[in-house]
Order: structure tokens, then C-alpha cells, then sequence
């Protein structure tokens, strides 16, 4: 081993210092917490502020005390009743019963006659300046002249009464709202620094509202004032100010708070008030004193406004200097601030050399976000974050102040802990106490309504905080726990592992890569009398914790991952400058795929705790200084409490500064038609999509490189083909529990230069037809340095669309115009449907020439029932035929099929109906109509439905499943034309053409598209009523007697004619012969003598 620890230290070895702080600022501890109670329907808790007592001669502490206001309880002073009680309360004792009314002057001085104080809200206000300093306290509806003018009382340290304060009693008060009838003086008070005094009075003139200011200094000759903003009263009224006009509106409740600060370089101490309901969106106002002048002064631009309306902005006002650069900064309460998911705000502007005006800039901190679960369940919307603010001093000792925010109606109340730095504030709280943490937690209500810090009250070196819950009568002190911060010196042997040199650790007979930890601690803690014993540190090494499978294992792990390995160090005493060291060892697993980042070994420190159980009542309050939390400043930003990390790296095969910068070049195909800059996925045609890539790399090697795929959830991975690199095949992974990425690896590790990998990626489609254009991102990764990541990543957007051609056709019988004659009868003549007129039979024919199926589909009839005047025209015999296909069809009248009841002259059913009336042959058919004769010569009549010119019944045909290229429907509607209709009232029409209509409809729901051009169509029946034959009815018999006689007497006439001109005296056949050889030899002569001539 010896030898393995030489060749270790023969290597390349990095070390650092951390030196380690609170993270989250988890010292505020619940547990420790020391409760008071008081009467819950008095307000107990309303108001409260932690005090001092300190002997005036060496400024010891005497009293550590919770003083807190209860400004709904009722007092008897001297037979009178008094609204509001101040209750002090010993911060160092465990009973929850023993706080004591103050009952002192000025608390037991009954009203006089001319003075209400019933209800007069004592203790709507207390602050103190804390240790030594002076205590203000008020009851801003106190009454004297029928006015609501209000009153404050200044107390000495002691709490022995000082003076008495109602600043608007020297102003006109007797109108009521027009002037300071209402003032409310004392709403809200402050004492602050060179004992000042601020006080609000938001009732005055209109609720305009008033800041006064005073000085409560019992110093001979000082003046005490009170000094008022800018009032809108009449120049010769005293505190009237010529100069400026009120800062303020009406309404605007100046005065609703009020802070003292000293924000910029003038060394001026700034008198803020906040005005929430200043033109909606509220105001906070900068005053100062002006040497000679009664009046407070303000700068038009030292005003700051809200940003949101009816927000509260200025609600609540701290003073306090964050980042230590001796300038106050100021946190503005919006308890008000709404918007989904948040419920009040907080804005802190920063101090400094220039003073905050309205173009300061401000930090905004929103309520805590949560999940909608948690909303709900708390009332986040509701919170009121930001109702109340209080300094805190330093409670996580890192040398700034810090301060705390309540929401008291976030369940059933929080407070919020936040640090401040060198940079001022973060966003993220450092600590989130509810009253869920508090022991008895449930008891209690509005837990932060009010909060006070800054001091010390149990002795234990750290600041704690003071927090109220008047629904449920209670305060309760949070303690903070003291703090150890650890000093840690790590050191790694070797920093970097050379993968391509021999292995030299010796394990189990085999060679391995393996590194050394070496971990030095020291400790500081405060107050040193408090830690003068030995800690010990728990510690725990885990090799790269943010990986599943580490490429170290922990010697000595005892858990099966071997990646973590626990144990102790006894430090030395603070102070004496030894330190304490302990070393690990790691060893390198032979196979991993990441080889170019580097490897983190963490170390994390924790203590024991000591067991603790809260004390009975009237016990010793627990010494918190035994139960230390460890300190975690220095850890990397995000890092786990008390946590620090090391690396070790790797030689890589890139340049002298062990830096690969590589140049991928990444080629993607995807195998589908595009159409205009859109790839386009029809149903039916692309169930398989494949995507082609081609990986180069023109530069240094790239290591770990990958390829990656989102995609939508429903195209679903299927495989790959193609090899890497190094001739092992790729492989592609659908990332576990997220259904839309796929990684792909095996690809080169690393891909060296000039190297080329080409894979195909194929998946299947499920995704049904859709409008909206879906993306398929593709991009190349490498933990190598990209030299061209715009070449990276490549988008295919697409759509898969569903497309169907759904032809409607029609077959009419018959096909030829009917002819109507005879005369017009009546419905109750019609016994059997033959009565009715010729029969009609209209057919629809759906056909889907593809390439999808149509699920769902339907047909819609409009059939021509009646004519305008209710007559019926083409009379439907029975519900519509399916003869082919599936589909189910519904009238939506009930009256359309058949209502008289006639009839049916064949038993009809679906697979069998009646055919049609036997008719003539077309050429039969073309000799009848010459054969007739029109009787009128009238245009064309059209009882149709398309054209609205016939009453119509609408018949609706659900189609079933529609295959493309296959699906077939067949739908014959069965009828006999109402012939009396047409004898009746259309005799002068030529023609009269009837017509139905059809029309399909695919559902939408599949959002399929369509040829719509062939889904409409008309069945057209001709008719030709009132009609002659070109005879003129039946023929007499005598007629055809005579006929017959005049026939005879004719034939004999001619028989005569022809004996008398001899036509019956023919030659005989023999004379025949004789003629013709006669004949013969005479022409015979002629010839020979034509001859001899």
C-alpha cells in the first residue's frame, strides 16, 4: 500500500479551501420556540415588538421582554371602559400564562369626561427601538371633540411613561371628513434612530392622509414638534405650507404606514409613509425635516408607485441595509397582489450614494409559487405575503442583515426567511416557517400577522424572531441555533486520469485506475465560550451523486452501489490551529461511456443531534447553544446543504488544454412528402415513418455524442439500423417516462475527426388526423465543445391528415316521365296504394373511393312530401330500405311513413320490396307519346326540396364503417306519386319535375378532408299531368257495322272495274310458250340480217 501511495502522490494533485455557512438559513428552530397566550378576543398578538431592558450605568441587559398589544380587549380603569390593553411577557420563560398587563401611568389614567376611549383600538401600534430604546404605542380611535382623532403614548426604556401624543388636535377637526375630524392619528407609528419619531394619520382631510414627526428626546431645549406633511388648509392655519402642495390625493391613506431610513450619502434621516390606495395602485412618499420649517419636505421624484392596481403597495414599510454599504434599503409590502397562483408581493429599493427616487429600480419578490393542489389547499391567492416585515439582524452570522415576511393566510400562516448578501437579496427564501412547524402547531391562527426582530433574547449570541397570531391569542419566539462553520481542505490524487496509460493500483491480484481523497477540517462557532469542547463531524463521500452508475467505487462502501462511504472526525479545538485530515479511496470502473467530463466526488457533513424534548412549564429554558446546526457558505450555488464537491478529469484526445472542440455536421432525412415547407402523413399511405441521419465530425473528437428525437407521444419507436464508429451497432432508446424523446448513443465515444455515422430511425404512426402542425425535433449532442451548434438541430414540421372522396349517387324508377290522366279523388278513396298513383322509388348510393376509412358518416334525405298546400306529393310507403351496406336510418317525423294507413299491395321487407309496375318498351314508350297529343302546352313546375318550392320531411341515414376504396351504401326510399295532386293543381303545367335531395356529412370529430364537389345531389321523378290520345273516346257498333258493309261494297265495285276491263281474260299457259318462241325466232331474223348488210 505504501508503494500504491507513492505512485498516487507521484501524480498531478488539486486541492482548495471551503469555508462553509448555513444554507436556507435553517436555524430559526420551531422546536425551540417559547409561547405566550392571552385573551384571543382581545387581539392578543395584534401588534408585538421585542424589548430591552439594560441597566443605564454598564448597558447590561435586565429584562429580555415580549411586549404585545391587544387593541380589541376591554379594560375597566377607574369605572371606565378602555378598548386595548400592552402586555409585556419574560422571553426566557417556558410558561405560556405569565404575561402582565401594563397597568402603569399612562394605562391607569381613566378618560376624561370629554375624551372616548371604549373603543379606541390601544396597541393597534407598539414598536420599540429595541435594546435601550424608547416604545411607542396608540390607539387611533380615540375620541376627544367628537373627532376620531387618535393618540400615542412615548415610553422610556423602562417602560415608564414619557409623553402623550394626539398631533391633531392643534388642526381645524370639527368638519367631520373635510378636515381632521376623522385623523386617526397613531394608525401606524415608529420610533427610530436620534430618538424620532413618525407617525400616520390616513383618516385626515378625506382620507387623504397626514405623516407626523417628532423628536422624543427628553434633552432640554429640543424641539418636540410634531411636524406634518403638505396639507391642502388655509395659509394662515399653523403647519400650513405655502410651498408645496400634499403629496397625495384624496383616498389615498397616507399614513397607512410608516418607516425612518437613511437611504443615500446626505446622512438625511427620510420619514417614508406608504399611501395604498394612492390612484389605485399606491404610493410610498420620502419626507425629511428641513432646518426652520414646520412642515415636512418631499421631492415631487422621491415618490415610488405601484405597478399593479389595488395591489396595497406601501401596505408595510422596512428600513434596513441589506448589502452593507451603509445605506438603508427599503422593502415595500403589496399584500394585495393578485394574479393566478400568487397572492401579495414585496419590493426592495436599493439605497445608495444617490437617493431612491421613481426611476430607482426594484427588486420584486412574488408569494411563493406552488402547485395547484397546494394552492388550493392553502389559499395561496389569499396569502396576504407581505402583510407584515421585520428586520431580523444577522441571524445566519455572515456578517448581513437579514429580514422576514409574513403571510399570514397562507394555510393557517407563514413566515418567510431571507438573507442578505453582498448582492442584496434572492429570490428563493432562505427558510419557510408555518405554523403546521410550530409545536401544537393547530392551535394556531394568522400565525405572522405581526413580526419584530433583532434581538438577542435568549443569550445565546444570535438575534431571534417574535411572532404574532391574534385570531388565536398567541406570540411565539422563534430561537435561533448558533452555528459551526466548517473550514474543509480537499485534496485529489491524481486530478486526472491518463485512460490510455497502465493501471498501478493493485486490487485483488488486478491492476486499476483508482484516485485518493483527502479530506482537513477545522471549525469556527460564536460564541466561542459556547464551544470550547471537540465536535465531531459526521461526514459521507458519494462518487457522482448526480449520476444513476458512478465511474468510481468507493473502497470500503458498505451499500451495493459502492458509491457512497461514511465516517467521523473529532476536530481540534477552535483556536489552536491544528487540523484534522482522513482519506478515501476510489477506484475506476474498466467500463463507462462518459470518458471526457469529469468526475465529481462530494463530501457531505452532518452532526449528530442531541435529543431534545421541550421543557414543562416553569422549567429552565433550554440552552440552545447545545444543539448547533453546521454552516454550508462556499458550497456551489444549488448544492446540497453542507456539501463540497471535487473533480477529477481526464486526458483527452484533443488539444494542449485538454479542451475537444469539435465541428459536427448533422444530415437528417425524413421519409415523407412535403408540401410546401410541411411534411405531410396521410392516414392510410405512411403507417411507418422512417428519419435518416448522418453524423460527421470536421474537428476535434467529439465525445459522448448523441443523437436525440422528440417526437409526438403517438409515433412510437420501432427500431434502428445502422452501426457506429467502431462497427457496434446503434442504439436508440425511448427515454424512460417521457414518451415523446428518444436518445441514441453507440454512435462514437468519441467520434473522431473526419469520422462519419449514418443510422436510420423508424417509427410507427398512430396519431389519427389532425389540423394542427406537429414537430419532429431532431438534434446531435456531444459533452464535447460544439464548434457549429447551429448545425445541430434540425425541425420537420408535419400534419397527418385523413382523406376520404365519399361519392353520393342516385338511381330513379322509373326513369321515364309519368303520365297522369283521369280525374282527382279524394284520400279516403285510396283502399290500397295503386289508388295513390304510379310508384316511385328513389335510391341514394354512398360510395368511398378512399384512401381512409370513414368511420362515421351520414347521409341526410330530404324528401318531398307535400306540396305548398299540405297535398301530399310523393307518398313514402314504408321507412327507408337498406339494401347494401351498413346503416341505420330515422324520420324525423312520424307521420312521414304512410300516415293514412293505406294498403301495400305486396308484403314488403328489407331483403324484398316491391318492384315497379311493369311498363312498355323504350320503342313502345317513343310510339305512345307521338302517338298523343298534349292538351295543354304550360312551362315547367319544379316541387323540389333543394329549391324550397315543396314541404319536406328530413330522413337521416347513420353510415356505418365506410372502407376506403371498398365501402359501399345502397338506401331506397319506396313511394307512389300522389297522382290526384297533380290532376288537381298543376293540369296547365307541360311538366312537373319532383325532386328530392341527399347530402352527406362525415363527422368532424375525425377531421378528415373531403372532395365535397360529389356529396350533394338531387333524385329527379318527371311527370306529365292532364293528358289526350289522338282518338276521342270509344267507338259505337254501328259504326263498325256500317265500316264493315261500306268495306264490302267497296271490294265489289273494284272486282267489277277489273272484269270489265278485261283483267280476268288472261292467256292460258300454253299460249304462253308459244308467244315467247315466237318471240325468239324473230329476233333471230333480225340479227342475220343486220349482218348481211
Amino acid at each position: 500500500m505504501a508503494d500504491q501511495e507513492t505512485r498516487l502522490r507521484t501524480g498531478r494533485c488539486l486541492a482548495f479551501v471551503v469555508v462553509i455557512s448555513v444554507c436556507y438559513g435553517f436555524n430559526l428552530d420551531p422546536r425551540f420556540s417559547v409561547t405566550k397566550k392571552g385573551p384571543a378576543d382581545g387581539y392578543f398578538g395584534y401588534s408585538v415588538t421585542e424589548h430591552q431592558i439594560v441597566d443605564e450605568g454598564d448597558g447590561s441587559v435586565k429584562e429580555n421582554l415580549l411586549l404585545v398589544g391587544a387593541p380589541r380587549q376591554k379594560v375597566t380603569v377607574a369605572t371606565k371602559t378602555v378598548g386595548g390593553a400592552i402586555y409585556k411577557c419574560d422571553a426566557q420563560s417556558t410558561r405560556e400564562d405569565d404575561c402582565i398587563q401594563l397597568t402603569t401611568e399612562p394605562f391607569n389614567i381613566p378618560p376624561a369626561d370629554f375624551e372616548v376611549m371604549e373603543d379606541g383600538w390601544l396597541g393597534i401600534a407598539l414598536h420599540s427601538y429595541g435594546k435601550g430604546g424608547q416604545v411607542v404605542t396608540c390607539a387611533h380611535r380615540y375620541i376627544q371633540e367628537n373627532a376620531g382623532l387618535g393618540i400615542c403614548y412615548t415610553l422610556l426604556q423602562t417602560l415608564d411613561y414619557s409623553e402623550k401624543w394626539i398631533p391633531c388636535m392643534g388642526k381645524s377637526h370639527t368638519n367631520y371628513l373635510e378636515d381632521f375630524g376623522l385623523c386617526q392619528a397613531g394608525l401606524s407609528a415608529k420610533v427610530g434612530p436620534h430618538e424620532s419619531m413618525v407617525m400616520g394619520a390616513p383618516g385626515s382631510i378625506f382620507w387623504r392622509g397626514v405623516v407626523f414627526q417628532a423628536n422624543i428626546s427628553d434633552e432640554l431645549g429640543a424641539v418636540s414638534g410634531p411636524f406634518n406633511s403638505p396639507i391642502p388648509v388655509n395659509p394662515s392655519e399653523e403647519g400650513a405650507d405655502t410651498m408645496q402642495l400634499p403629496p397625495t390625493d384624496k383616498y389615498s391613506y397616507l399614513g397607512y404606514s410608516v418607516e425612518i431610513g437613511s437611504f443615500d450619502g446626505s446622512g438625511n434621516l427620510y420619514f417614508v409613509s406608504g399611501a395604498p390606495r394612492a390612484y389605485e395602485t399606491g404610493e410610498v412618499v420620502f419626507f425629511r425635516k428641513l432646518p426652520r420649517n414646520q412642515v415636512l419636505h418631499y421631492e415631487p421624484q422621491q415618490k415610488l408607485k405601484g405597478q399593479k392596481d389595488f395591489a396595497g403597495f406601501g401596505s408595510t414599510l422596512l428600513a434596513v441595509d441589506l448589502n452593507n454599504d451603509k445605506f438603508d434599503d427599503l422593502i415595500v409590502g403589496a399584500p394585495y397582489f393578485y394574479e393566478k397562483g400568487r397572492g401579495g408581493a414585496i419590493y426592495i429599493y436599493y439605497g445608495s450614494k444617490n437617493m431612491i427616487d421613481s426611476n430607482t429600480d426594484s427588486k420584486v419578490i412574488l408569494s411563493r409559487k406552488m402547485s395547484d393542489a397546494d394552492c388550493e389547499k392553502l389559499g395561496c391567492e389569499h396569502a396576504r405575503f407581505g402583510m407584515s416585515l421585520a428586520k431580523l439582524g444577522d441571524v445566519n452570522n455572515d456578517g448581513f442583515q437579514d429580514f422576514a415576511v409574513g403571510a399570514p393566510y397562507e394555510g393557517r400562516g407563514t413566515v418567510y426567511i431571507y438573507h442578505g448578501s453582498k448582492d442584496g437579496v434572492s429570490d428563493m427564501y432562505a427558510q419557510r416557517i408555518t405554523a403546521d412547524d410550530m409545536p401544537d402547531g393547530d392551535q394556531f391562527k394568522s400565525f405572522g400577522y405581526s413580526l419584530s426582530g433583532g434581538l438577542d433574547l435568549d443569550a445565546n449570541g444570535y438575534p431571534d424572531l417574535l411572532v404574532g397570531s391574534y385570531e388565536s391569542g398567541a406570540v411565539s419566539l422563534l430561537r435561533t441555533r448558533a452555528i459551526i462553520r466548517l473550514k474543509a481542505e480537499i485534496k485529489v490524487i491524481p486530478n486526472m486520469i491518463d485512460l490510455a496509460a497502465d493501471a498501478l493500483c493493485q486490487v485483488d491480484s488486478e491492476l486499476r485506475r483508482c484516485v485518493e481523497l483527502e479530506i482537513c477540517l477545522t471549525f469556527t462557532a460564536d460564541p466561542k465560550e459556547s464551544f470550547t469542547s471537540r465536535p465531531i463531524i459526521q461526514y459521507a463521500v458519494e462518487a457522482e451523486r448526480t449520476r444513476s452508475f458512478a465511474r468510481l467505487e468507493m473502497v470500503k462502501s458498505q451499500d451495493a452501489s459502492k458509491k457512497v462511504v461514511e465516517g467521523s472526525m473529532e476536530l481540534f479545538r477552535q483556536g489552536t490551529g491544528r487540523i484534522q485530515c482522513v482519506k478515501q479511496l476510489a477506484y475506476l470502473k474498466d467500463v463507462f461511456a462518459d470518458k471526457l467530463n469529469p468526475m465529481e466526488l462530494s463530501v457531505k457533513f452532518y452532526q449528530n443531534e442531541a435529543a431534545f424534548s421541550r421543557p414543562n412549564p416553569g422549567e429552565p429554558l433550554p440552552d440552545i447553544n447545545r444543539y448547533p446546526i453546521l454552516s454550508t457558505e462556499g458550497t456551489a450555488a444549488g448544492a446540497e446543504a453542507n456539501t463540497v464537491s471535487t473533480y477529477v478529469d481526464f486526458v483527452k484526445e484533443c488539444g494542449a488544454d485538454n479542451k475537444c472542440y469539435s465541428n459536427l455536421q448533422f444530415e437528417v432525412k425524413l421519409d415523407a412528402k412535403n408540401e410546401g415547407g410541411r411534411y405531410v402523413l396521410r392516414d392510410g399511405e405512411y403507417s411507418r415513418v422512417d428519419i435518416s441521419f448522418t453524423v460527421t465530425n470536421l474537428g476535434e473528437a467529439a465525445y459522448l455524442t448523441m443523437v436525440y428525437i422528440k417526437k409526438p407521444p403517438k409515433l412510437d419507436y420501432q427500431g434502428v439500423g445502422g452501426k457506429g464508429q467502431d462497427g457496434v451497432d446503434v442504439k436508440c432508446l425511448p427515454q424512460e417516462g417521457d414518451d415523446t424523446l428518444i436518445y441514441c448513443n453507440d454512435i462514437g465515444n468519441p467520434l473522431k475527426q473526419g469520422s462519419s455515422v449514418t443510422f436510420t430511425l423508424k417509427l410507427n404512426n398512430r396519431i389519427q388526423s389532425s389540423e394542427q402542425l406537429m414537430n419532429i425535433t431532431t438534434w446531435v449532442n456531444t459533452s464535447s465543445t460544439e464548434q457549429t451548434p447551429e448545425n445541430d438541430k434540425q425541425v420537420f414540421p408535419f400534419m397527418v391528415i385523413r382523406e376520404a372522396d365519399l361519392v353520393l349517387s342516385v338511381n330513379v324508377r322509373p326513369d321515364d316521365q309519368i303520365l297522369c290522366s283521369g280525374d282527382p279523388r279524394g284520400a279516403s278513396a285510396m283502399k290500397t296504394e295503386r289508388d295513390i298513383g304510379p310508384a316511385v322509388n328513389h335510391s341514394f348510393i354512398v360510395t368511398n373511393r378512399g384512401p381512409s376509412d370513414v368511420l362515421r358518416s351520414v347521409l341526410v334525405i330530404e324528401w318531398p312530401h307535400e306540396v305548398s298546400d299540405g297535398k301530399f306529393l310523393l307518398y313514402l310507403m314504408q321507412a327507408p330500405i337498406v339494401e347494401k351496406g351498413d346503416a341505420t336510418c330515422y324520420v324525423a317525423e312520424t307521420d312521414t311513413v304512410n300516415p293514412l294507413g293505406i294498403a301495400s299491395s305486396v308484403p314488403v321487407t328489407v331483403d324484398r320490396f316491391e318492384p315497379l309496375e311493369p311498363g312498355p318498351s323504350r320503342g313502345k314508350r317513343q310510339a305512345q307519346s307521338e302517338a298523343r297529343v298534349k292538351r295543354a302546352q304550360g312551362g315547367l313546375e319544379v316541387l323540389g326540396c333543394k329549391q324550397n318550392t315543396a314541404r319536406c320531411r328530413r330522413i337521416t341515414c347513420r353510415l356505418g364503417n365506410l372502407q376506403g376504396g371498398l365501402g359501399y351504401v345502397k338506401i331506397t326510399l319506396r313511394a307512389r306519386l300522389w297522382e290526384s295532386t297533380l290532376l288537381q293543381d298543376y293540369k296547365k303545367a307541360g311538366d312537373v319535375q319532383i325532386s328530392s335531395y341527399g347530402y352527406l356529412q362525415i363527422d368532424p370529430d375525425l377531421r378528415m378532408q373531403q372532395d365535397t364537389s360529389n356529396d350533394r345531389i338531387e333524385a329527379v321523378t318527371y311527370a306529365v299531368p292532364d293528358f289526350k290520345e289522338s282518338g276521342a273516346g270509344a267507338v259505337e257498333w254501328w259504326w263498325i257495322l256500317l265500316a264493315v258493309l261500306g268495306g264490302i261494297l267497296l271490294l265489289v265495285l273494284i272486282i267489277f272495274c277489273l272484269y270489265k276491263i278485261g283483267f280476268f281474260k288472261r292467256k292460258r299457259p300454253e299460249e304462253m310458250q308459244m308467244y315467247q318462241a315466237e318471240k325468239k325466232h324473230n329476233k333471230m331474223l333480225d340479227d342475220t340480217e343486220e349482218d348481211g348488210v
